[in-house]
């Protein structure tokens, strides 16, 4: 069960964790002085070589130091575009930080923007003064950040996600960024392009926490991973995966569980990838039947592919959507384990959660009033329309409330997203005059519904 008919909202018992963090990151962009910071400490990471951080300061002044766009894995570039991420090589001399340290993985942004580059496998570490002046006695709790953004888009940056609030704490805190859309989910349900690898890739930076974040003063034994909406999304398909246990201890998700109907699919994930192959013009139609999966027709896919600029991903991204800011969006996790030879997940996702098999850590899962508002962005802007919706509403239906292909569309998902529709709207049509109902109606099914399913 993917939504419950009555409204959650009012009746929610989570913790509302998620707006009072949004507010922590958002003050610490808006408030820090980052232009005041200069080169500081050194630290020495075992077998990888020197990092030199920024002087900044914290919300209510305290000094702190940022360790800006460290290497977690080797740049995902060339041969590696599509594989699996890999151990940083070490380097010469000392890596220094510097304010144009931001980096964002390709993508296109929730403003249609592409941007970013594709060597883009960094992290950054934010530890406060007194760390660093006994790094080699007390060992502080260590907070890993993963950011949000649909698995298509967002950024670990100190620009986007600052730690100015989080300093004026005795704690480390590491923000990361991981591949993203197709880059990291494109797959031919093969070990040459396994996919997933936007989940790879966090668990290569939290498995570089646990080797080195005591260089920092840090306790690898005592790691939280927290993040909203994509990034809490993901952190629970961690908790569920084998190939993440023992990576952290505890767990904050926002705005973000793995149970919902954004991450539904009802098609192979494998089909999405030989179909933007083809769009591309990495395949022809004689080479896109999903049931022929040869190792020579999925060498000749991949070469192609490597060899294409890296920003035509990103901008081919919506080429499966049915309706536009509506989906459905193939770029997110799927189950892996009937073809990968080291699945994250053996068994399907669901399945492990129901039979307990998953790590045993803390958890704080909360969601705020009103999530459903990210859902109508593009209502509000004109790229969507509500009257679309209304006079379409068989079709655009169980794709917004099922994330139901057009063409999978059966007799039953209409007969209950009519039911649904009913529910929330009564006689009345879906309009801006009922644009708080469709709110209610977003929330319920992407956050609220899942949420409660996994608690109980």
């Amino acid at each position: 069960m993917l939504l419950k008919i009555e409204s959650l909202q009012p009746k929610m018992s989570v913790f509302p964790l998620s707006a009072l963090v949004y507010l922590i990151l958002w003050i610490s962009v808006t408030s820090s002085d980052h232009q005041a910071g200069k080169a500081e400490p050194i630290v020495s990471i075992p077998s990888l070589g020197q990092v030199q951080g920024l002087r900044w300061y914290s919300f209510e002044n305290r000094p702190y130091y940022a360790f800006l766009k460290i290497p977690y894995a080797e740049p995902p570039i060339g041969e590696l575009r599509f594989a699996r991420p890999q151990p940083p090589k070490p380097w010469e001399g000392v890596r220094r930080s510097t304010l144009n340290d931001s980096v964002w993985c390709a993508q296109m942004d929730f403003q249609e923007q592409i941007k970013g580059v594709e060597d883009c496998l960094f992290l950054n570490v934010y530890l406060p003064e007194g760390a660093v002046r006994d790094l080699n006695r007390s060992k502080r709790a260590v907070m890993v950040w993963i950011h949000g953004g649909g698995f298509f888009a967002g950024s670990g940056n100190p620009q986007f996600y600052g730690p100015d609030l989080f300093m004026d704490y005795d704690v480390i805190l590491v923000s990361i960024n991981y591949r993203l859309g197709p880059l990291a989910y494109l797959t031919l349900e093969n070990d040459l392009m396994p996919g997933n690898l936007g989940l790879r890739d966090q668990v290569k930076a939290l498995e570089w926490v646990q080797r080195n974040i005591a260089s920092f003063g840090g306790n690898p034994d005592k790691v939280t991973v927290f993040g909203e909406s994509a990034g809490s999304m993901s952190i629970f398909f961690l908790m569920l995966s084998p190939m993440a246990r023992g990576l952290f201890h505890g767990i904050i998700g926002q705005s973000g569980p793995f149970i919902s109907s954004y991450l539904n699919w009802d098609k192979r994930p494998g089909l999405y990838g030989i179909r933007f192959a083809e769009a591309l013009g990495c395949a022809g139609p004689n080479e896109t039947d999903p049931r022929d999966n040869s190792r020579k027709r999925s060498e000749t896919i991949l070469s192609c592919l490597r060899e294409k600029p890296v920003l035509d991903f990103p901008m081919h991204m919506p080429i499966f959507f049915h309706y536009p800011w509506t989906g459905p969006n193939v770029w997110k996790p799927y189950w892996d384990g009937y073809y990968a030879r080291d699945p994250l997940f053996p068994k399907e996702p669901f399945a492990l959660l129901e039979q307990g098999d998953y790590a045993r850590v803390p958890i704080i899962i909360g969601a705020n009033r009103n999530e459903g508002i990210l859902n109508v962005i593009g209502y509000l802007r004109g790229i969507s329309k509500l009257d679309d919706v209304e006079r379409r509403w068989d079709s655009l239906g169980p794709l917004i409330l099922f994330h139901r292909s057009l063409d999978e569309t059966m007799p039953e998902d209409v007969k209950m997203a009519r039911s649904i529709k009913r529910h929330y709207f009564g006689h009345s049509p879906v309009c801006y005059e009922t644009l708080k109902n469709f709110i209610n109606l977003m929330g319920d099914h992407t956050f609220y519904g899942g949420i409660e399913i996994m608690i109980q």
